[in-house]
């Protein structure tokens, strides 16, 4: 623990990573931008804000390292950028764990979620020791909070091209997230003309906003086709002639020697609902490296919808200390369901899940607790992600809502349903209890 010897009393801390750091560690960098040129241009501007709304916003850097000052304040958060050794990450928080930080980052990312425009590329709070173990938080006494912010992937050229020319805009949105949680300065949101607009990229997803493998890697021998099994959804008990196929996957499986393995594979889905709903064309793109694999997928709505990828992880060390998931029974549903119709509520753009769709869904109960009373009409249901954990097998996996339930009283005892991509990858069986949090 430092020696500090120096507390100085404030509103709000905002510390600038890596900028005049005394050991050398100078953050991330690609061709894009450099971490350490960029952290102080959010700090200085959300600083510069809030100072001039009456606030009491002190800016430090990585300098405290080597000096005995801390600080006392209602609010402290560390500005930094990912910059991964392999694969492509995103956006995320940190903080210590059973303090009451996760409070102050959940309401962080919900106002950052509204804007970022690669949803599939958020983490889970603290996925990194270096998250949870943050050098600075030695360094603040906080009557409310404190948690670093990971803002994005500098090394990722979509992330990065997105970002580079919006740091003072970065700066205000945090100055705004500041002074809301605060109460103090009545900051208000960037205005609208300022507000980033979402890239053509991130409105139809392909396997190009995917991390490739590494430049120059090469494949270790030929494809191999890739399949998954056909699937027919139906009411077995008659009580509606509702129904859904899928022809299953085919496609192909490539491996390269960086130790990448790509999968693209597509699936004819058609449903009948009310009326007939396709034959049309569904596909996905999974990449794989290190347990890691990113995942995007289009074509599985009947209605307007750019339905979110998904993230799994393998050897995932969990949710943290179960202050802010949920710990509940799960069941299957979808592929090989013979209690449903197979596609998903018009409040989620009917989604059809007799096929190899990833993605969740949860009660009415827990919607309205996400999302207000009026769930439907809460647009950010929609590119929402679901973190999910099964403890039995440390497997992890974020997802996107496709449905509505389970239901309040099924016999289950179920609050959350597991498509049967999702459900196989976990290794939950059908049935088992899992961990899960709204990202």
């Amino acid at each position: 623990m430092p020696n500090i010897n120096n507390w100085i009393n404030c509103d709000v801390v905002v510390q600038a990573g890596h900028q005049n750091t005394p050991d050398g560690m100078t953050g991330g960098e690609s061709q894009y931008g450099k971490e350490i040129e960029w952290t102080p241009v959010v700090a200085d501007e959300a600083v510069r804000i809030l100072k001039g709304a009456g606030v009491d916003a002190v800016k430090i850097d990585a300098s405290i390292k080597s000096k005995s000052t801390g600080y006392r304040c209602k609010l402290a958060t560390f500005v930094h950028f990912d910059d991964p050794d392999s694969g492509e990450t995103g956006p995320s928080v940190g903080y210590p764990v059973g303090m009451g930080n996760d409070g102050a980052a959940q309401q962080w990312k919900t106002l950052y979620q509204s804007f970022w425009p690669f949803p599939e590329t958020w983490h889970a709070d603290n996925y990194t020791n270096d998250l949870r173990g943050y050098y600075g938080y030695r360094y603040t006494q906080t009557a409310d909070a404190e948690f670093l912010i990971e803002f994005g992937d500098l090394q990722s050229e979509r992330q990065a091209l997105w970002m580079k020319p919006r740091l003072k805009w970065l700066g205000a949105l945090l100055a705004h997230y500041l002074s809301k949680r605060t109460g103090l300065g009545n900051v208000p949101l960037p205005r609208m003309g300022s507000r980033p607009t979402k890239p053509k990229a991130a409105k139809k997803p392909s396997g190009k906003v995917v991390k490739k493998p590494a430049k120059g890697a090469k494949k270790v021998a030929a494809q191999k086709p890739f399949t998954t099994k056909p699937g027919h959804a139906y009411y077995k008990n008659g009580s509606s002639p509702d129904f859904a196929d899928t022809t299953g996957l085919s496609g192909t499986e490539t491996t390269y020697n960086d130790g990448t393995v790509v999968i693209e594979a597509a699936e004819t889905i058609q449903a009948l609902r009310s009326k007939k709903l396709g034959p049309q064309k569904a596909s996905q793109t999974r990449i794989k490296k290190d347990g890691t694999t990113r995942i995007t997928q289009t074509g599985y709505t009947y209605m307007t919808r750019d339905l979110p990828g998904a993230t799994l992880i393998d050897n995932h060390p969990g949710l943290g200390n179960g202050a802010d998931f949920m710990k509940e029974t799960c069941t299957q549903f979808g592929k090989v369901d013979d209690q449903d119709g197979g596609t998903g509520s018009e409040y989620f753009r009917v989604v059809q899940t007799c096929s190899d769709v990833w993605g969740c869904s949860v009660t009415k109960t827990i919607l309205k607790r996400w999302f207000g009373d009026k769930y439907w009409e809460n647009a950010s249901r929609l590119t929402a992600l679901v973190e999910v954990y099964h403890p039995k097998t440390s497997r992890y996996g974020k997802v996107p809502l496709i449905d509505v339930g389970p239901g309040e009283t099924a016999p289950s005892g179920a609050k959350i349903d597991l498509s049967f991509a999702l459900d196989d990858y976990l290794g939950t069986q059908g049935k088992s209890q899992v961990h899960f949090r709204l990202a």
